[in-house]
């Protein structure tokens, strides 16, 4: 009872059904438009979303990361501002040069398997900048750790996101959705910059330290490689699957999986400000990191069963029986999940500990192997090939980054 009554206070179900709900709103909600759309448009729609959410790490630059470690620090509250608006000011470049690039390689036909995909992505890249935003002030807010303050408003709006974005797609379908979902990025900025406050835009902009520059840059790099290596199976379907309809199959299955990642990472989202802040007391450190790691991955077990018997009921109700092949699938990607589950706040802890770039070693080495696998598989055993060369790349990500923390705290301990 102590245990559930602190992660309360910490804001962990408020923060939890928030991401749930944002997940609908970036993903998960494909789990209902799905009924309104042909699977190949659901797997085009997943492409789609894949290539966004790399250029929109490339996008951030790292800046949400930087802010979220740099304002968990004791920092007067002009200064954490003045912090925010110089990370602001960093991303809006970042953005644009990211937006150049992504239109030039959309444009030229290297990114892309085909060219009305392409004109979509560029489209749906509209949602970037306000993505970038909305990342860096709920990095803010987690920083500051207002977890309650900001799980309310953003529970608010995305009630309302998931509303219109059902509706546009009803309606319109493909389209309605794309343009829908931008709209609700749009949207979805006003509640939060009503929850931190504008007036950070009146401060004088803080000089970046070489720490905040040194972390936003491993993050960008880390996350980046990261998040292509998390999409790697679809760029890989994208480019040598010519059943489009199967991609919208596995494309089904990942998003239940990505529902399953939201508990995992709403503990990622809430340790990361508290062990950032008390990073300086090992004992306690280690305790903490060790005790919550080993909750979190018995709890992805938990959760992925009831994922499984979730997808089973909705495929037989909801989507039909074109949709069995989803649960052939899932079970693979649940596995990823599950192994990622029992690093992933070893991963935070790396962050705290103010050691990036070990995350940035894992990820260089877990990305090419995940991909190369997952491309060899495929052309073996077909899409189930390309589950399993994910889950070859979690079980190494694992392996690497217990080796680096325990490295990380040895030269904590040497430096006492």
């Amino acid at each position: 009872m102590l245990a559930l009554r602190s992660i309360y206070e910490k804001g962990f179900f408020h923060l939890l059904s928030a991401n749930f709900l944002y997940q609908f709103l970036g993903f998960g909600i494909l789990l209902i438009v799905a009924k309104f759309l042909t699977p190949a448009e659901l797997g085009e729609i997943r492409i789609l979303q894949a290539y966004i959410a790399v250029f929109t790490i490339f996008a951030a630059f790292g800046i949400s990361t930087a802010v979220l470690k740099t304002c968990s620090e004791q920092r007067p509250e002009s200064e954490r501002e003045a912090i925010l608006k110089s990370g602001f000011r960093r991303a809006i470049l970042t953005t644009v040069l990211s937006l150049v690039i992504l239109s030039v390689l959309a444009l030229s036909g290297a990114l892309i398997s085909t060219r009305q995909l392409a004109m979509w992505l560029m489209v749906y890249a509209l949602v970037i900048p306000f993505s970038v935003s909305t990342e860096i002030l709920f990095s803010y807010l987690q920083a500051l750790k207002k977890i309650k303050q900001l799980a309310r408003v953003n529970a608010l709006f995305r009630v309302q996101a998931f509303i219109i974005i059902i509706v546009c797609t009803y309606i319109w379908g493909f389209k309605g959705f794309i343009f829908a979902t931008i709209a609700g990025y749009i949207l979805g900025l006003i509640p939060i910059l009503a929850t931190t406050g504008t007036s950070f835009i009146r401060q004088q902009p803080a000089p970046l330290t070489d720490t905040f520059k040194h972390l936003a840059v491993f993050s960008m790099l880390s996350n980046g490689i990261g998040m292509i290596g998390k999409f790697g199976d679809m760029f890989i379907l994208d480019h040598l699957m010519p059943d489009r309809e199967l991609i919208g199959y596995y494309a089904l299955a990942s998003l239940f999986m990505f529902g399953a990642i939201q508990v995992t990472a709403t503990v990622q989202s809430i340790s990361t400000p508290y062990l950032s802040e008390r990073a300086h007391e090992l004992a306690w450190f280690k305790d903490k990191v060790g005790s919550t790691q080993r909750r979190v991955g018995l709890l992805s077990i938990a959760v992925s069963l009831i994922i499984v018997g979730l997808a089973y009921i909705l495929i037989r109700v909801f989507y039909g029986d074109p949709y069995l092949s989803t649960l052939e699938y899932l079970p693979v990607l649940l596995l990823k999940y599950i192994i990622w589950s029992w690093y992933a706040v070893i991963a935070v802890a790396l962050l705290g500990l103010g050691n990036m770039k070990y995350n940035f070693i894992v990820v260089s080495i877990v990305t090419p192997l995940s991909i190369i696998s997952s491309y060899l598989l495929f052309h073996v055993y077909g899409i189930i090939g390309v589950a399993f060369g994910q889950v070859i790349g979690s079980i190494v990500g694992l392996v690497l980054t217990r080796i680096m923390y325990l490295r990380a705290i040895r030269q904590r301990e040497r430096k006492r």
